[in-house]
């Protein structure tokens, strides 16, 4: 693959198989938390630090030139998304004004995240908590004041997050079962049946009708969520007056049908952008970061 010519040595680094994968991002040595001002989310910010409607038609004019390429073939679209979509990321527009930062717990598992710019209660919504919590111990450790909620069916408890439950989701109301692929503690690849429950009556039992969750991670390890229900325009979360501002996602590789299904509408209605595409290290699964460029709390949190 030739280089770009946005591309440098400083900003990316080539890691096999014809692919670049954007580097860690460290949070800024000057950010600090508390020297922030408090949270008012109910108008803009006079001088917003961004040009938001700049930076979208950036990132649209780049993303809808690939997906041309992609729509109606849903078998190979998670086969060449982080082959393809990694440019986007690299608009004049965009790699200025997106200040993503990464939190990684170890070789494999990294994840994004735009600070805020103001100071309120911050929520972490984790679905399918792994082993190693080193990102979300960073995280914590930058934004102190921050409200965790966390499942895994493999875990009884976690030091990190203060709700905790261990269970996964399934497809549908009547699911009892599902299986789950995970890396074990000493570092074999498993499939195992787990107990599961229905999201709804977990978030009914956990997050308040009407809430923001900041940061939605949701990994393979959460079992059989249909998440292209939920995140898209007039979907579940629309519906139950749930606002999630910035999601990390892992989709396993044969689930391009879904995957477009949950990329189409939000493409379209630019209700999210979406940025560092890449493969988990053995190549079966894909994650993304998705960011809120529609909801105006989220919007002025993050981005002004």
């Amino acid at each position: 693959m030739k280089n770009d010519e946005n591309l440098s040595e400083e900003k990316i680094k080539y890691y096999g198989h014809d692919t670049y994968l954007i580097s860690d991002t460290p949070v800024p040595r000057g950010y600090n938390y508390h020297y922030l001002p408090e949270c008012n989310l109910s108008q803009n910010k006079p001088n917003p630090k961004i040009d938001l409607e700049t930076v979208i038609h950036e990132w649209k004019e780049c993303s809808i030139i690939l997906w041309q390429r992609l729509w109606n073939n849903p078998s190979a679209i998670l086969h060449n998304y982080p082959y393809s979509f990694y440019v986007c990321d690299l608009g004049p527009q965009v790699s200025k004004n997106i200040p993503l930062v990464s939190f990684r717990s170890n070789q494999n598992d990294v994840y994004w995240a735009i600070l805020p710019t103001c100071r309120e209660e911050n929520i972490l919504v984790t679905l399918g908590v792994k082993p190693e919590t080193k990102a979300e111990e960073e995280l914590l450790d930058t934004l102190d004041n921050m409200t965790t909620f966390g499942t895994s069916p493999f875990s009884d408890k976690s030091d990190i997050y203060k709700h905790f439950k261990k269970t996964a989701f399934g497809s549908n109301p009547s699911q009892k079962t599902t299986q789950i692929r995970h890396v074990t503690p000493n570092g074999n690849l498993i499939t195992e049946t787990v107990y599961v429950e229905n999201f709804k009556n977990y978030l009914d039992k956990t997050i308040q009708k009407g809430k923001k969750i900041d940061m939605l991670w949701i990994n393979i390890e959460s079992g059989d969520l249909d998440y292209w229900k939920y995140l898209g325009t007039d979907q579940k979360f629309d519906q139950w007056e749930i606002v999630v501002c910035q999601i990390n996602i892992e989709v396993k590789i044969e689930d391009g049908e879904q995957f477009e299904q949950f990329m189409k509408p939000i493409f379209s209605s630019l209700k999210w952008m979406y940025f560092r595409p890449s493969f988990s290290h053995d190549h079966q699964f894909v994650r993304s970061f998705l960011l809120n460029v529609h909801d105006e709390a989220c919007i002025r949190k993050y981005l002004q």
